[in-house]
């Protein structure tokens, strides 16, 4: 089923191989997850992290994501993006066993990129950005 977890078991009676005349052996099944290129999976949420640089984090963004269907979800970013920043997409994650037609969220963690090195004029330019923005009050 959709969305069962990890160690779940599953268990079919009677169906295995006959070890006496007219008694089956049960089938036992047990659930594993193999690990995803680009997802982790907590419970029924999914966590997908997203590397951005930093004009990316201050001005806006797209994230495509394949997610687990083979679908693409695009998800804007209008909002400034620090390090550890987590943007919750609800209802995205993985299925509720349980819960038929009910989803779990998914978290987009961002990686934020620094650059190493920034030129005098980048420098400039950059306080020159910053300094009318604190006359706006958006700190």
């Amino acid at each position: 089923k959709p969305g069962w977890k990890a160690n779940t078991r599953i268990t079919f009676r009677g169906d295995g191989n006959e070890v006496r005349p007219g008694v089956f052996q049960d089938i036992l099944f047990v659930i594993r997850e193999r690990r995803h290129p680009h997802f982790v999976r907590e419970g029924s949420n999914l966590t997908y992290t997203h590397t951005v640089d930093l004009a990316e984090a201050l001005t806006g963004f797209d994230v495509n994501i394949c997610m687990l269907d083979g679908t693409t979800l695009t998800v804007k970013v209008n909002e400034v993006v620090n390090p550890n920043f987590t943007k919750i997409i609800p209802g995205k994650g993985m299925p509720y066993s349980k819960r038929p037609g009910h989803y779990g969220d998914l978290y987009i963690r961002f990686n934020v990129v620094f650059p190493r090195r920034l030129e005098p004029d980048q420098k400039k330019a950059i306080r020159a950005a910053f300094n009318r923005s604190k006359e706006k009050s958006n700190y």
